[in-house]
């Protein structure tokens, strides 16, 4: 099992993004928690966007952001410290098997709807509910 590539995962937001009629600023620089996030793609001109965490930005976020369960599909968003709203979606939320052998517990298919579904759920949110 492995993540869905970040490559990926940024092209599969864009086309959110692009759908809901949004201009993508990427790498957004923030800080949440006096530590330090780059907000993959964000919308432009307004104050919210998505970040793809890799383990390795997890861990060097540490308590800076939420603890996830892996099994919920509460779409977890943070405040940054100047006020943007920032989708987390945790790369092992979004796994995928190579489709070897029998037994295939997640196809990529299902793996990248995910994540297309959690960004385009949350950019409606911020589109119906007028965030700035």
């Amino acid at each position: 099992m492995h993540p869905v590539d970040e490559r990926r995962a940024f092209e599969l937001i864009g086309r959110v993004f692009k759908e809901a009629g949004l201009t993508i600023e990427r790498g957004r620089e923030e800080t949440v928690n006096a530590k330090s996030l780059t907000v993959d793609q964000a919308a432009s001109g307004h104050k919210y966007g998505v970040a793809y965490l890799t383990h390795e930005d997890q861990a060097s976020l540490g308590d800076a952001i939420p603890k996830h369960d892996a099994d919920a599909d509460a779409l977890v968003v943070v405040d940054t410290d100047s006020g943007d709203r920032i989708l987390l979606l945790y790369e092992r939320d979004y796994m995928t098997d190579d489709l070897e052998g029998e037994a295939h517990s997640t196809t990529t298919i299902a793996a990248e709807a995910k994540i297309q579904r959690d960004a385009r759920d949350f950019l409606l949110k911020a589109v119906r509910d007028k965030w700035p």
